[in-house]
């Protein structure tokens, strides 16, 4: 399993060169912790493009570090088995610079240019959100296989020792062939 660091690829999904086939984004689901966050992310289908819509309301000040990780999983016999492993990284850190992740750097500022994502910490109460964020395919391994793939990201804070989690991004997508062509199901989904 490959080790790297990276944040909410949002929301997460991957990164570089050409792609043999076509990405499809079936779905995304979210869990938050209703403490801290209520959220909700919507796919739709425009033009055959599926974009990712989400907002997520941060329900206080969030002033414990928030430590994001994750993996991605590609679907094999009937069961996701991890490629690749996203290392915890301290999300204050990097946004200080405190913490070096040229690939989260680059996924962020990407995902960023579609909405309002969190810039300073601690995190501030507020509203943050998404808005018709569409995965560039140039942003995807050139040897990925056509397949089905999981992406799971988790945020968590430190309460007394013990981490809790504040919110999780499940992301099931497919790369195929350019002659197939599925379709996406509309889902709206809310985690509160």
């Amino acid at each position: 399993m490959i080790k790297i660091t990276f944040l909410f690829a949002l929301l997460g999904l991957f990164s570089i060169s050409q792609v043999f086939g076509r990405l499809l984004i079936t779905n995304v689901h979210v869990d938050s912790n209703p403490d801290y966050v209520k959220s909700n992310v919507q796919l739709k289908k425009v033009n055959g493009r599926v974009l990712i819509t989400g907002d997520g309301y941060v329900l206080q000040d969030i002033e414990s570090d928030v430590v994001v990780s994750g993996s991605i999983a590609v679907l094999n016999n009937g069961h996701y088995e991890p490629i690749l492993r996203i290392e915890p990284l301290s999300f204050c850190k990097f946004l200080t610079g405190k913490r070096k992740s040229p690939l989260m750097k680059l996924v962020y500022k990407m995902i960023s240019k579609f909405g309002r994502m969190p810039q300073t910490c601690p995190i501030k109460k507020g509203h943050y959100f998404v808005n018709d964020f569409e995965v560039d395919e140039g942003f995807i391994p050139a040897l990925a296989p056509a397949a089905d793939y999981r992406v799971e990201i988790q945020a968590f804070v430190d309460e007394l020792g013990v981490q809790k989690q504040i919110h999780k991004i499940v992301s099931h997508a497919s790369i195929i062939p350019d002659e197939e062509e599925t379709d996406v199901s509309s889902e709206s989904q809310e985690a509160q």
